[in-house]
């Protein structure tokens, strides 16, 4: 990509496309981008959320009609979102990267799907038998799969020539030709077989990504970078504003008091993140951004020692009766 003329934008981007055939479980182009990219002619910092929202049509009404569900439901056709990906492929096309999505790189990217990749080995082993269970269900989603309705073998050529030509698509048009025309035809109809009818607006015209600000700590010495809620990078800066109050060098890599700290900086920042960073588009910000600020570290070691309080109480009475 970078002998084509682009830059590390553009090869991101490209990297990402690929990613979606030879790594499909966790990538591609029906899912969420996020990125934060330094501009060293600017020395600006640029963050991305082009996560998808939920569409207008998928109300808590709907959802009540669909019948009982458990609290965190992780699959469905009421857990997908507008995906975001392609859109944010365009906004980082446009302010940061050198390459049209029209060009030979595009059309690059699109050729791989159709030639095919071998199947790669241990991790899609260990994940093909959910996905290949998912697939199973939906006979229209057969034809994804190899011959036999199973996932592909360490080594077996994969070609995914659907992908191919969804990639085709939008090297010739940009975002329209994924979130307009054929492919946003072929999405509407899949979701209307699982028996959710989505307003075509949600897709064509409603999603924009945004354009944030990057929050940030410091942890002995470092300044470290993450995108505000509605991610969860905000938990990873609560995480080292606690673990920067304890001397963790000195207990030992991976020692069990080490361990210990880690574990709890984990559990108090998730809890804290979803107690306090909840986050709509254009909502109030001053809470979740004192999490992650170094005036949080106090309270968060002080929460530690409370939650450690009793059981250190509980133990010190066994060791003396």
């Amino acid at each position: 990509m970078l002998e084509r003329g682009g830059n590390a934008v553009d090869a991101a981007i490209a990297t990402n496309a690929v990613m979606g055939l030879v790594e499909p479980q966790s990538n591609g182009i029906g899912g969420d981008l996020f990125a934060i990219v330094y501009e060293a002619r600017t020395g600006t910092l640029h963050g991305l959320n082009a996560s998808g929202w939920a569409p207008r049509g998928l109300t808590p009404a709907l959802l009540e009609i669909a019948g009982p569900r458990p609290r965190c439901r992780q699959s469905g056709i009421h857990t997908v979102t507008v995906p975001g990906a392609v859109a944010g492929w365009d906004a980082l096309r446009a302010q940061l990267g050198t390459l049209p999505m029209a060009g030979p790189a595009g059309a690059r990217r699109s050729s791989t799907p159709d030639e095919g990749l071998p199947g790669v080995g241990r991790h899609r082993r260990r994940t093909g038998p959910r996905s290949t269970a998912k697939l199973a269900v939906r006979a229209w989603r057969q034809h994804d799969l190899p011959p036999g309705g199973r996932a592909p073998r360490a080594g077996e050529m994969f070609r995914n020539p659907d992908l191919a030509a969804s990639l085709r698509l939008i090297a010739a048009h940009g975002r329209a030709g994924f979130y307009e025309g054929q492919t946003a035809d072929a999405i509407l109809g899949d979701l209307a077989r699982e028996g959710r009818h989505d307003d075509r607006r949600a897709i064509s015209r409603e999603f924009e990504p945004e354009w944030v600000e990057p929050i940030s700590t410091t942890y002995r010495g470092w300044t470290v970078y993450e995108l505000p809620p509605n991610t969860q990078g905000i938990a990873a800066l609560m995480m080292l504003n606690l673990m920067e109050a304890f001397p963790l060098a000195d207990y030992g890599f991976h020692s069990a008091r080490a361990l210990h700290v880690m574990i709890e900086a984990k559990k108090l920042a998730y809890a804290d993140m979803l107690r306090v960073c909840r986050r709509s588009r254009g909502s109030r910000r001053r809470r979740w951004r004192r999490c992650s600020t170094r005036r949080s570290r106090g309270d968060a070691r002080a929460a530690h020692r409370r939650r450690r309080a009793p059981r250190e109480r509980r133990a010190v009475g066994r060791s003396t009766a």
